[in-house]
């Protein structure tokens, strides 16, 4: 796959496509997660998540001033970032 968007005329390749499997520390409960259908780009320096995508899966998620939240349907938190 080649030339996928990456905002203000960038492109990147996509060497892969697979299942991302992370692990997630949330004040002090470790969650396993996986991700679908994630893109191998060697090329980018950080990790990009799809909120689109999430909302799909039916996460709940919550912006304010000291990041983002990531929240399960059930409205467990599994994901934090600043």
């Amino acid at each position: 796959m080649l030339g996928l968007r990456a905002g203000k005329g960038s492109t990147f390749n996509v060497i892969r496509k697979g299942k991302a499997k992370i692990y997630m520390n949330i004040d002090g409960n470790i969650k396993n997660l996986t991700f679908d259908n994630a893109l191998y780009t060697p090329e980018l320096r950080s990790n990009l998540i799809s909120i689109s995508k999430l909302g799909e899966k039916e996460a709940k998620i919550h912006f304010d001033k000291q990041g983002v939240q990531i929240m399960a349907a059930d409205n467990t938190i599994v994901m934090k970032a600043k």
